[in-house]
């Protein structure tokens, strides 16, 4: 019988098979296209490398999630004529899942769109604005059709215009955040797996099945992304993954039952902190590159090398060293999320909530010896 962890295992190895293989097909198709990131001044590598990657990251991502919903769609529609194979524990999630249909087609669908429009600025550059049009005109799509954050206010044009904020600001973070080898795959590789914690802790397994599929695709691309690089995930990829995760925390549900409980004696603010533990580092990048450029007045989409990772690289980090750095920064800030909501008391949530300072503990450090190692190294 398929039950909950089987069905996340499953999808997991699915996203992940797929994304190795259409990686490798990407990199072939690549170079017989001449469909090449080249060298600049602004940027960090100095060889011609293959583009590409994110239209393997977005399949990856879409098929295992379209397979699995024509099949609870079709176990749904006949309950006792489909086979046997799922369990009575996840069965009972399939109602929920089908409630989800307008929200989950509205999410895929904007990403083919975002996805898309990534592809052509790789192939021949859109500007600015033209993308920033087309992120505000998804992000108004969704919000029409339901995907939208509340914060308790019944007003719709507050918080559709405070979603299409959320999903513009987030796209483009990730967009920024693309700037060495795996930087970008990796951090959201790190977010994804803490808003799973999240997720299992709160129970919607919707988006953690969703995080999974992510999750897997890219694992799978890293490991021809990893420096250095054989292949870059280029806009297609970055706006992708920078769009998912923006649109799966607008998904999610902060404020779960357990939460609102008066004895639970917690603050109702604790759990709209959660988004922001999580991508503060991505928000830091992004907030602190903006002020340096506006400073300097540059335009603020014109890339250099202001970024986090750039100012560890010229602290004599290696690349892989800053890339370990920024996923320990990442995690170290946002892991802490897991901790505001209580436990249940059983052995499972003291082992999480446990888990989560040691494990915290053990990055921070980690991060002051590989700065340590980074400034004798200079020396």
């Amino acid at each position: 019988m398929i039950g909950p962890e089987i069905a996340a295992a499953a999808l997991f190895v699915a996203s992940l098979a797929l994304s190795l293989i259409l990686t490798g097909v990407m990199l072939r198709l690549a170079r017989r296209w001449n469909f090449f990131d080249r060298p600049s001044r602004r940027k960090l590598h100095t060889a011609e490398t293959p583009l590409g990657g994110g239209v393997a990251i977005f399949l990856a991502a879409l098929l295992p999630v379209v397979v699995a919903f024509l099949l609870v769609l079709a176990y749904h529609a006949s309950p006792g004529t489909a086979p046997g194979i799922f369990s009575s524990e996840i069965v009972r999630h399939f109602s929920g899942v089908v409630s989800k249909s307008r929200e989950l087609i509205a999410v895929l669908l904007g990403g083919l769109i975002i996805a898309m429009m990534g592809l052509v600025d790789d192939i021949r550059r859109l500007s600015a604005k033209e993308k920033l049009l087309v992120q505000i005109v998804v992000g108004v799509a969704l919000a029409s059709a339901g995907v939208r954050l509340s914060l308790f206010v019944a007003d719709p044009v507050f918080t559709g215009a405070l979603t299409v904020l959320w999903i513009v600001a987030v796209t483009n973070a990730f967009n920024l955040l693309d700037n060495m080898d795996g930087l970008c795959a990796s951090v959201a590789g790190v977010l994804s797996l803490i808003f799973l914690v999240v997720a299992v802790q709160t129970g919607q397994l919707f988006i953690a099945m969703l995080l999974v599929v992510l999750l897997g695709a890219l694992a799978g691309f890293l490991m021809y992304n990893r420096p250095p690089a054989r292949i870059f995930m280029g806009d297609a990829g970055s706006l992708f993954t920078g769009y998912m995760l923006a649109a799966l925390t607008v998904l999610f549900t902060f404020y779960g039952k357990e939460v609102r409980l008066e004895e639970a004696n917690l603050n109702r603010l604790y759990p709209f902190l959660v988004p922001l533990l999580i991508f503060a580092v991505p928000i830091f990048d992004t907030l602190s590159v903006i002020i340096i450029r506006f400073r300097e007045n540059r335009p603020i989409w014109q890339a250099d090398r202001s970024h986090f990772s750039h100012r560890l690289l010229s602290l004599g980090m290696t690349p892989m060293s800053a890339l370990i750095t920024v996923c320990l920064a990442t995690y170290c800030t946002g892991i802490s999320a897991v901790l505001l909501y209580p436990g249940s008391g059983s052995v499972v949530s003291d082992v999480i909530r446990a888990g989560a300072v040691a494990s915290q503990a053990a990055g921070i450090i980690l991060i002051i010896v590989l700065l340590e190692r980074a400034a004798r190294k200079k020396q």
